[in-house]
C-alpha cells in the first residue's frame, strides 16, 4: 500500500469512533471471522481503538454537536488541528473545567501584562523589572 497524500485530511475521534464501530458491525453481519494472520492483526487493532476511544468524550458526540462546536469556533482565530484537539480532548469532569478556567485567566493576565509592557517607555522597563 502506498500513501499518496499523508495529509489529506484530519479526523476526529468521533469519526474514527463511528468508522471503526460501522466497520465492527458490518464483519458482524457479513459472518467473516479472523481467517487469516493480518484480519486478525486488524481485528485487534480495531479492538485496542474502540476500547481507548469509547472512554473519550468522542463517545457522547454526535454529527449536530460537531457542527455546533465547528460553527462556534468560527469567530476564533484557530487552525483546524487546534479545533480538532479542543474536539478531541473536550473538558468532561470539574477539574478540567476550572484547570481550563485557570489557563484562560493566565492568558488574559498575561496579555495585560504584555500591553502594560509595551505601553511602558523603555528606559522604565528595565527599572521596574530590576525590581521583580
Amino acid at each position: 500500500m502506498e500513501v499518496k497524500d499523508a495529509n489529506s485530511a484530519l479526523l476526529s475521534n468521533y469519526e474514527v469512533f463511528q468508522l471503526l464501530t460501522d466497520l465492527k458491525e458490518q464483519r458482524k453481519e457479513s459472518g467473516k471471522n479472523k481467517h487469516s494472520s493480518g484480519q486478525q492483526n486488524l481485528n485487534t487493532i480495531t479492538y485496542e481503538t474502540l476500547k481507548y476511544i469509547s472512554k473519550t468524550p468522542c463517545r457522547h458526540q454526535s454529527p449536530e454537536i460537531v457542527r455546533e462546536f465547528l460553527t462556534a469556533m468560527k469567530s476564533h482565530k484557530l487552525t483546524k488541528a487546534e479545533k480538532l484537539q479542543l474536539l478531541n480532548h473536550r473538558p468532561m469532569t470539574a477539574v478540567e473545567i476550572q484547570l481550563d478556567f485557570l489557563v484562560e485567566f493566565l492568558v488574559v493576565l498575561v496579555a495585560r501584562f504584555q500591553r502594560l509592557l509595551w505601553e511602558m517607555p523603555q528606559n522604565r522597563t528595565l527599572d521596574t523589572l530590576s525590581c521583580l
